[in-house]
């Protein structure tokens, strides 16, 4: 009996025994198959990629280099993939360029894309003259002006001008600048009261017909109309459109900014900006006494956003029902092919169906968008239209 005794106690002690290191072994294999997930969890993330383009301000074939394009310092690494397409490594050519932000460290270029110079366009008025150094500032851009520059027009501060020239160090360097007008267009309401070749009398200002102005509307004598155009002298008035108050204009919704207000009365013409398509298309409002023009969020001035509800009388002229100055721009959706996007990563300026899309890291990305995608992007427009995303979802997938 005691021997019995003594063996199921020994039993007991070594079951216990075993249950301990089994207990010790399992811990201590849960704690190595930790170790990984804990490292992996702590890995360094990947650095984050953008991609911007524009004049080389510094550069050189050196590696490892500092370079400048545009607003952006970047260096230049032993990875760095360089393709110069033939043109030379020198500040004033074109570059676009792919590069990653790693933690703690400076930008740093992945890819560099070269090729001249790009030709430019912009539609703005002038803020600034500088004959001595021949700069002028024309809306937030620098223009060069030179002797090879072709001027059509008097200029003035405040003068609305279309510059075609091509990108350089200093600005846009100008072939072409074209005031837009040395009278500015004016609008007159009133009734036919006869109509000869090539002049009318409209109450009792002779309009010249001799550029053959757009006619919307089917004139006769006794109609009203609204005559847009140019001073030439007392009750003399230039027609560049015309417009048959017939109830014939298309009403239209529209979003814009503003560049400047003509007139001393009303009907007042706001010349605008407004968002069309990927780009931008110059538009004449005539604002009336009966149009509601409501400045809640701030008063209409030079670059305000407008959201603008007018009948078109064509050619580029609107008569304004309501206008409504935003706080904010106005936000669009774009729906589209995907034609251009960054070579790696997501950030940077996307192109979809001829739309400049920029995305950063507060652009939510839904589904797997990619080349040839098609996609909706909801983003807000710059002063040129360009969007920046706040989404882009892939559609289809």
């Amino acid at each position: 009996m005691k021997r019995l005794v003594v063996l199921c106690t020994v039993v007991f002690v070594a079951a216990l025994l075993v249950g301990v290191l089994a207990s010790q072994l399992f811990s201590m294999q849960s704690l190595r198959a930790a170790v990984p997930q804990t490292a992996q969890a702590e890995s360094t993330p990947q650095a984050p990629l953008v991609s911007f383009e524009g004049v080389v301000r510094q550069g050189s074939a050196t590696v490892p280099s500092s370079w400048v394009v545009g607003a952006y310092s970047f260096q230049v690494v032993p990875g760095t993939e360089i393709s110069a397409n033939g043109v030379p490594i020198q500040p004033g050519v074109w570059a676009r360029v792919e590069a990653e932000k790693p933690e703690g460290q400076p930008l740093q270029a992945t890819v560099i894309e070269l090729q001249q110079a790009p030709d430019g366009d912009i539609f703005d008025r002038i803020v600034a003259i500088d004959n001595d150094t021949g700069i002028w500032q024309v809306g937030d851009t620098d223009v060069v002006v030179s002797q090879a520059t072709t001027v059509q027009g008097t200029p003035s501060v405040g003068a609305l001008v279309n510059v075609n020239g091509r990108w350089s160090l200093d600005g846009l360097a100008a072939g072409t600048i074209v005031v837009d007008s040395s009278a500015e267009p004016v609008m007159y309401l009133g009734t036919i009261v006869q109509q000869q070749a090539g002049q009318w009398l409209v109450d009792d200002v002779v309009v010249d017909l001799s550029d053959f102005p757009p006619i919307v509307g089917d004139p006769e004598i006794g109609a009203q109309v609204e005559v847009v155009g140019t001073e030439t002298g007392p009750r003399h008035l230039k027609a560049q459109s015309i417009r048959v108050s017939s109830g014939t204009a298309q009403f239209q919704q529209r979003n814009g900014w503003l560049v400047s207000v003509n007139g001393d009365t009303f009907p007042y013409l706001w010349r605008v900006n407004l968002l069309d398509g990927s780009g931008l298309s110059p538009a004449y409002v005539a604002v009336f006494e009966n149009t509601v023009v409501d400045e809640t969020a701030g008063a209409a001035g030079y670059r305000s956003w407008l959201d603008i509800q007018a009948d078109y009388s064509g050619n580029g002229y609107y008569r304004a029902r309501r206008i409504v100055v935003l706080a904010h721009p106005p936000k669009q959706t774009v729906t589209g092919i995907v034609e251009a996007m960054p070579a790696a990563g997501t950030l940077g300026q996307w192109r979809v169906s001829g739309h400049r899309v920029e995305v950063t890291g507060d652009t939510a990305l839904i589904g797997v968008p990619q080349m040839g995608s098609l996609v909706t992007v909801l983003g807000t427009p710059d002063y040129s239209n360009k969007l920046t995303a706040e989404s882009i979802q892939a559609l289809g997938q």
